[in-house]
């Protein structure tokens, strides 16, 4: 089983994209976000580790995809910085980056109750982020700057995703698209 993605789901995406570009403040508020979320799937990986040391010490290939995600993860987040600075945009502080953590993500984490669930949710979030970093990077407007990020993050993000695709089950990522969905009808005023 596959996340798929609809042909609203890239139209929108593109949508969004073109109308972000032209507003260099919302822009750079994106990507105070972006690194935020980058730095803090570095801290998730490592943490994975521990809450799931046992079955982890059993299976050396989840522990070494944690490991590396968690490295490119980090890679990713220093390159925003780089970014941000070039373009004289402040990191968020400590406390910015609390108040800018996604609704999103803390409802799907929320359904993380075992290895397998994990997995799941760490799949969704580097597709989720693949699809977006390859329509982002399509666009011929993309700031130079964003693409060259993208050409460095995109294909880690989806290294990342077949990497925990083959660690969950069906049942557990049908758990989390469900989640996705609701999370996604919920943000959308649906639910």
């Amino acid at each position: 089983m596959n996340l798929t993605f609809s042909a609203a789901d890239v139209e929108f995406t593109r949508s969004w994209w073109s109308l972000l570009i032209k507003d260099d403040t919302h822009l750079n508020k994106w990507l105070q976000k972006l690194q935020v979320t980058e730095l803090a799937g570095y801290y998730d990986n490592l943490e994975a580790i521990v809450k799931f040391k046992r079955d982890i010490n059993s299976n050396t290939r989840i522990q070494e995809l944690l490991l590396r995600t968690a490295s490119d993860e980090k890679n990713h987040s220093n390159m925003l910085v780089d970014i941000l600075a070039d373009r004289g945009v402040p990191v968020y502080s400590d406390i910015e980056a609390d108040e800018n953590k996604s609704l999103f993500w803390s409802e799907l984490e929320a359904s993380i109750v075992d290895i397998r669930t994990m997995a799941a949710v760490y799949y969704l979030g580097e597709e989720l982020a693949a699809f977006r970093f390859e329509i982002i990077y399509d666009n011929p407007s993309t700031p130079s700057d964003i693409r060259r990020f993208i050409e460095k993050a995109l294909p880690d993000e989806k290294y990342h995703a077949r990497g925990y695709l083959m660690h969950t089950s069906d049942e557990a990522l049908t758990s989390v698209i469900s989640q996705y969905d609701l999370v996604v009808n919920k943000l959308k005023g649906f639910v």
